[in-house]
């Protein structure tokens, strides 16, 4: 398991230990957590690999994810590699990391993929892409940061129109 050693990592890391229940002290065959302030997360990943680790949980932020789908392809180990949703960023990650090199990952996902050509006739999505052209035109369509944002964004405004100018603090 691959955290960030802070809250996020550390829930994440407790959420799959609980999911395991059990046998989580036996699949766990190693834990290697990181700081936001390391430069890479080589030697991590070296040490998973070494711990003799089939599959990866991959529970990083973009820069490091990437830097971990790079590394495990330079080494050319071949875990089932798991990677947490907010590491999944086709335009942050991957990209980033190679393309070539993140072939079989697996993540999953609560937003429409801008990159995945399902949804370029979708309304919500002509909307997003409509919202990005006028008012983050340089901003990278394939980072799934940018539709959380946007969602993020169009929930509160559904919020506050159900408010119907009402905005007391009382439930």
């Amino acid at each position: 398991m691959l955290y960030q050693n802070d809250d996020y990592g550390k829930d994440y890391l407790k959420g799959v230990k609980d999911g395991l229940g059990a046998k989580a002290k036996s699949m766990i065959v190693a834990e290697a957590p990181y700081e936001t302030a390391d430069t890479t997360v080589d030697s991590q990943i070296v040490a998973l690999k070494a711990a003799g680790a089939d599959i990866l949980v991959d529970i990083a932020t973009p820069k490091f994810a990437a830097q971990a789908i790079r590394k495990i392809a330079e080494l050319g180990w071949q875990p089932v590699h798991i990677l947490n949703v907010v590491g999944a960023s086709v335009g942050a990650t991957l990209k980033p990391a190679g393309l070539e090199n993140a072939k079989g990952i697996l993540s999953a996902g609560s937003f429409k993929d801008p990159t995945d050509p399902r949804w370029q006739d979708d309304a919500g999505f002509r909307q997003w892409t409509a919202f990005m052209d006028k008012y983050y035109p340089e901003g990278d369509k394939t980072d799934s940061g940018t539709v959380t944002g946007y969602s993020i964004a169009q929930t509160l405004v559904q919020v506050l129109k159900q408010c119907d100018g009402t905005l007391t603090g009382k439930m």
